[in-house]
């Protein structure tokens, strides 16, 4: 699926997630998998905790970094598909 500003993102549920500071672990207890997320990564998984738009992510993003918007649209795109192909993110 193309991932667009206008694509909905929602956090799977039963997903483990322990804060550290600046950084996150996620834990997938269905597979055992578990990912560190440095802070932006963590924060991206934050916004999507209840289910948002891309466009509102990379918006929430860009007050609080100092980031080119077409570079933090890509990097988004590229970790909700990432997320999305571990089964740890739900788009529609």
């Amino acid at each position: 699926m193309l991932i667009s500003p206008g694509t909905t993102v929602v956090v799977s549920q039963n997903l483990a997630v322990a804060d550290l500071g600046d950084e996150a672990v996620l834990l997938d207890p269905n597979t055992g998998n578990y990912f560190g997320l440095n802070e932006v990564a963590a924060r991206i998984l934050e916004l999507a905790a209840s289910e948002t738009t891309v466009d509102r992510i990379v918006k929430a993003l860009l007050d609080e970094y100092d980031v080119d918007r077409a570079r933090l649209e890509a990097d988004v795109a590229v970790f909700v598909k990432d997320l999305e192909a571990k089964g740890l993110l739900s788009v529609r």
